[in-house]
């Protein structure tokens, strides 16, 4: 299976989100345009996914439909409360296998936080927690996870920057 995992864009800071809750932050307008610019680059890369599987915070939300209209997947988004804020990765690892996992999922895509996402490659890479990995806001990583989902099992396909995104998808 391919997991694609992703980070949320350029979202509001948190001092200029006038009393909003952390999870109501939205993309700013430059995240907007970047993630898209970044989402047509996945589209350029013949990224194809089944399913997208998103935070529930806003602009997470908001990155994911993005990507979902680059890839023309708007009918294929779904909120999973495992990659909110108080999301772990080993509840995030049991619900990918309920959700079909490798077995029948060819490939998906996650979108979410720091420092979960980093935490969930390292493991999926290494087995361990803490393997150094800088996920920038828009920045995406293709993984080939084995069918048991196992940790320090998958293999990384490769890991692009969002300006590496964002040049493949102005060409």
């Amino acid at each position: 299976m391919e997991l694609y995992v992703m980070r949320h864009g350029i979202a509001l800071p948190r001092e200029e989100s006038r009393g909003r809750p952390d999870g109501e932050r939205p993309l700013t307008e430059d995240g907007v345009r970047r993630t898209g610019q970044a989402a047509e680059g996945l589209a350029r890369l013949g990224v194809a996914c089944e399913r997208i599987f998103t935070s529930p915070l806003v602009r997470a939300r908001q990155t994911a439909e993005i990507a979902a209209k680059a890839l023309k997947l708007e009918d294929r988004i779904e909120e999973w409360s495992e990659l909110g804020a108080q999301g772990s990765n080993e509840a995030l690892r049991r619900r990918l296998r309920a959700a079909g996992g490798a077995k029948t999922l060819k490939a998906a895509m996650l979108v979410g936080h720091e420092p979960q996402l980093s935490e969930l490659v390292s493991l999926f890479l290494s087995g361990r927690p803490d393997l150094s990995v800088d996920f920038k806001k828009a920045a995406v990583c293709c993984l080939e996870v084995v069918t048991a989902l196992a940790w320090g099992r998958a293999t990384l396909r490769w890991f692009l920057t969002p300006n590496h995104l964002r040049r493949l998808g102005q060409r």
